[in-house]
């Protein structure tokens, strides 16, 4: 078997509370890699032990650790590999650090208030485009821990994970070092988060970071076309995914029995570019209280308001989080997935819309997707090839819509969803079989020229 290195500053379980679907992909590409022939090795940093330790400390931890690390990774084709990050990475990043105020249970940053703070957390961040980000703490405990490994075992090629970025900054190093072929994994567009002055310095930062990268993987056609202009690498596609097995017993046969129409969503809003107004507006102009949607998100408080404004608070409940069990059971209990795109011709990135990493999920459980609004780009293309729901643009349509699906449910008649046997085509082990092949064919030298999508 050959063996991969993946640097994923966040993975499930060790990760922030705001990164789940992100942090899920490191994690299953462990687990499915391994049916594939690869052995898969996940350093990532521990959100409890974040800005913790000295480099003395992460040098003992290290050494200390090392031999449970080798002893698992003989006992099994996946290992887990969980690091604190430094107090801070030097004087810049420190800087930076006092500049902003940090939730340490979400892992989250606010800027601190002042013009004199907020001037040199300006500088401090031109600084760090060149060093790392929030993540830059992390960076030399990951390098040490992947070179004592690489001492230890043979690893054959390099995954990074970005964001945030510390994974391709540890990666370049290695190779540098090493000569260990690698690639980046870009779950987001790099340039999403920057304003559009610092675009064009970021994107050639970017392009000499990439240049001994064998290839890029991003999530949907679109940005991995934009990943291709940008950076000028073979670019592919390994969406996110589902595994059955997560979601047994949610399917439609399992709904209760009851006269009410239930849709559902779970999960964060990405605001401002992703509301609920079309629905609310549906949920307004039905009579009754028979169609109810269910909210369960950080974003409860903003939908609830939401759901006030539209007068049909009646019919909209939210709660701030579930656990696993509560999820299922409330996922049980739906009759419809609610699904929200984004499609915004002024953005480069959202021009033709995105894959939310629920909609792999929503196909895993098996229940009809309620998508609000069509974004006409590639959310609505790959609704309608796997017939696993249908997009809305007009309020009015939808609310004769669940009109009618009420009257289904009155009847006792199934609510008709007939997906197409292309779902299976986004299982995570798919998926992960997709990254193996592109991987060996690095390996063989054969990476060039290779293209595994079109975009016009």
């Amino acid at each position: 078997m050959k063996t991969l290195l993946i640097l994923a500053y966040e993975c499930v379980p060790y990760h922030r509370p705001g990164s789940t679907i992100g942090a899920q992909r490191p994690y299953q590409f462990a687990k499915h890699l391994p049916e594939v022939g690869w052995k898969v090795i996940v350093v990532c940093c521990d959100f409890n032990k974040r800005w913790t330790v000295t480099s003395e400390d992460a040098i003992h931890f290290i050494k200390d650790t090392m031999p449970q690390w080798l002893e698992e990774l003989n006992q099994s084709n996946s290992v887990l590999i969980p690091l604190p990050s430094k107090k801070s990475a030097g004087y810049w990043d420190r800087l930076w650090l006092n500049c902003v105020e940090i939730d340490t249970a979400l892992g989250t940053f606010l800027p601190k208030n002042g013009f004199a703070i907020s001037a040199i957390r300006k500088i401090s961040s031109i600084v760090k485009l060149f060093r790392g980000d929030y993540s830059q703490s992390w960076q030399d405990v990951a390098y040490k821990a992947s070179m004592a490994l690489v001492r230890e075992t043979p690893i054959d090629f390099i995954l990074a994970e970005h964001g945030p970025d510390a994974g391709v900054h540890v990666a370049r190093k290695l190779h540098i070092q090493t000569r260990i072929k690698w690639c980046v994994d870009f779950r987001d567009p790099v340039l999403q988060f920057q304003n559009r002055y610092a675009r064009p310095m970021v994107k050639l930062i970017y392009r000499h970071y990439l240049k001994s990268a064998e290839f890029i993987v991003n999530v949907n056609e679109y940005w991995a076309y934009l990943d291709q202009v940008d950076y000028q690498k073979p670019c592919f596609v390994v969406t996110n995914g589902y595994d059955q097995d997560e979601f047994q017993n949610t399917h439609p046969l399992n709904r209760p029995n009851h006269s009410k129409l239930i849709l559902y969503y779970g999960g964060n809003i990405k605001i401002p570019y992703q509301n609920f107004n079309l629905l609310f507006e549906a949920l307004y102009h039905l009579d009754g209280n028979d169609v109810n949607f269910v909210y369960v998100g950080n974003a409860h408080e903003f939908v609830r308001r939401q759901a006030k404004a539209f007068k049909i608070d009646q019919k909209v409940v939210c709660y701030p989080h579930l656990d696993r069990g509560k999820y299922l059971n409330m996922v049980r209990q739906a009759d419809f997935l609610v699904l929200l795109s984004i499609q915004e011709n002024k953005s480069r990135i959202f021009r033709n819309g995105f894959y939310p990493g629920k909609v792999f999920e929503y196909f895993a459980i098996r229940k009809p997707i309620i998508c609000i609004p069509g974004d006409r780009a590639i959310l609505d293309k790959l609704i309608q090839e796997t017939k696993t729901g249908q997009s809305f643009d007009n309020s009015r349509y939808l609310s004769a819509y669940l009109s009618e699906m009420l009257m289904l449910k009155k009847e006792m008649k199934p609510i008709p969803y007939f997906p197409d046997s292309r779902v299976g085509f986004y299982t995570r082990k798919n998926q992960a079989k997709k990254l193996a092949s592109y991987m060996y064919a690095a390996l063989e030298g054969l990476i060039k020229g290779m293209n595994d999508f079109e975009f016009q």
